[in-house]
């Protein structure tokens, strides 16, 4: 949709082979690789390019997918070659040659232009961890730091946290600590690490080790690992916390065990997250869910209307919930066995957590938070029993401001409503 959206991109047709993406276009790619570089993330851009006169249609004009997939892509132009010097830089190459099948790999070259995505980048992982570097590097180190330079940088050094992602540095000590929704990762704040020039560092929250975690027993246990990690990297000061849709409620979990540590907890920001559910939590993971965790976790789309768009998966037991999602993807021709085990796994991971979330367990959750709360609303959202302050009005000692925004819930984090919603986090902050 990026793409289709650039002026200089009369049309264009992207397709999902079985270790990247190619981008068919009429109109001119320098200029449309370019533009995509300041609006996606490295591992949202396509790594080959095919530039066309016009897009290939069958008889009944939709478009000549195979046709396209016929045509030989180009490669995307690669860095000036800079060789590794050190033992750990020689290392490092050796293994990104040996997992992206390149001959050779320069200290500056974009892992995910040479055609790296989210199943070969835990490849990496597993190879490097043989290594024993004096920094672990994750896998949101390699979304946010594409090339070894990077990854080896004082920056990447200085600035690493277990389970918080630094999106965006400024030399001041305020901070944003944002939480996405359970259902998703930390990448859902990435649109907004682009537009960000705050006098504020952005940090998201990494679920995915926190998952991992066998120590996490209950939401509690997650609560308490989140405001201890804060305070490792924010000692003292006025806190700010964020968080997208369920993420609120853990952003206000975690407020209330700062607030009890004697921690001052000036604003907790709400992107459409409810304080009251009308349904148990259990319940509410969708075809639409599962979409985005797909796309997140192995960058290509997934046509969930297979399946009805609304259908509960956590209605089903673990074999047949497995069972429908393992059929969905393999029927879809560009997900490889490997897609559908990483899935899977997160997904699973996603339902363990999710469980702790049910409504016995959040009964005790009606603190008196002592914080402004600033609750942003998608004007297109879901329907709950109290329409205007989502039940936050019974947890928020200081003043609830409540803005609308005109989106949908799954939106309210993407680049058109952030045009809305960046003046109010600016006018807060």
């Amino acid at each position: 949709a990026t793409l289709t959206g650039l002026a200089e991109v009369a049309s264009c047709k992207v397709l999902a082979f079985e270790s990247s993406l190619c981008a068919y276009v009429v109109g001119s790619i320098p200029v449309a690789q370019a533009q995509l570089k300041e609006r996606l993330p490295d591992y949202m851009i396509p790594s080959q390019w095919v530039e066309l006169e016009k897009i290939p249609l069958t008889q009944r004009g939709k478009v000549d997918t195979r046709q396209l997939r016929a045509l030989k892509p180009e490669e995307v132009a690669r860095q000036q070659y800079i060789a590794p010097e050190t033992e750990t830089e020689h290392a490092l190459t050796k293994i990104w040659e040996e997992v992206l099948g390149v001959e050779q790999v320069g200290m500056q070259d974009n892992f995910f232009e040479l055609g790296g995505h989210s199943l070969l980048a835990m490849q990496l992982l597993s190879k490097t961890a043989m290594l024993k570097l004096d920094c672990e590097i994750t896998l949101s180190d390699i979304f946010l730091y594409p090339s070894i330079e990077q990854l080896l940088s004082d920056r990447y050094t200085t600035n690493s946290s277990e389970n918080f992602v630094l999106l965006k540095e400024s030399k001041s000590d305020k901070n944003l600590f944002c939480m996405p929704s359970i259902y998703t990762m930390w990448q859902e704040f990435n649109e907004m690490r682009k537009l960000w020039n705050m006098d504020c560092s952005l940090y998201a929250l990494d679920l995915s080790k926190i998952l991992q975690d066998e120590s996490v027993e209950s939401y509690e246990d997650l609560a308490f690992m989140v405001a201890q990690e804060i305070q490792r990297i924010q000692p003292t000061g006025e806190y700010y916390l964020a968080g997208y849709s369920l993420g609120t409620r853990l952003a206000y979990r975690v407020g209330c065990i700062l607030q009890n540590n004697h921690k001052n907890v000036r604003a907790l920001i709400s992107f459409d997250g409810r304080m009251v559910f009308d349904t148990p939590f259990h319940k509410r993971f969708t075809m639409q869910d599962l979409k985005i965790c797909v796309e997140l976790l192995c960058k290509k789309s997934m046509n969930y209307q297979l399946k009805p768009e609304g259908l509960p998966l956590n209605d089903l037991s673990k074999d047949a919930r497995n069972s429908l999602i393992r059929d969905m993807l393999l029927n879809q021709e560009f997900f490889t066995l490997e897609d559908v085990e990483t899935v899977l796994f997160y997904i699973e991971s996603v339902f363990s957590l999710g469980l702790l979330l049910n409504r016995d367990s959040l009964k005790n959750d009606k603190i008196l938070l002592q914080a402004q709360m600033h609750l942003i609303k998608a004007e297109y959202s879901i329907k709950t029993k109290d329409k205007e302050c989502f039940g936050w009005s019974s947890c928020i000692g200081g003043e609830l401001q409540v803005y609308t925004v005109g989106t949908k819930h799954h939106e309210i984090l993407h680049e058109e409503a952030l045009e809305s919603v960046m003046p109010i986090l600016e006018s807060i902050l």
